[in-house]
């Protein structure tokens, strides 16, 4: 996993105060520059971010990637 992206995308979850807008917009540029298997890597990693912004972030991506792949939605659980 690049932690530099995972890093910028937790840097950049932290700035958004109001809104999901922001964070959408996170999670699909992820979904749309990266393999199925890197997404979810990255987003089970945003899930252990102290920033809930991050983990909102990851809640997104999962939740892209869960028509892609059924055991996706089992890390929300």
């Amino acid at each position: 996993m690049d932690m530099d992206r995972l890093q910028t995308i937790e840097e950049r979850a932290a700035r958004t105060a109001n809104g999901f807008k922001d964070l959408e917009a996170a999670a699909q540029e992820v979904l749309d520059s990266e393999e199925l298997a890197c997404s979810k890597e990255l987003a089970l990693a945003l899930l252990e971010s102290d920033a809930h912004q991050a983990r909102c972030v990851a809640t997104f991506i999962i939740g892209g990637l869960a028509a892609a792949d059924a055991r996706a939605r089992d890390a929300l659980d």
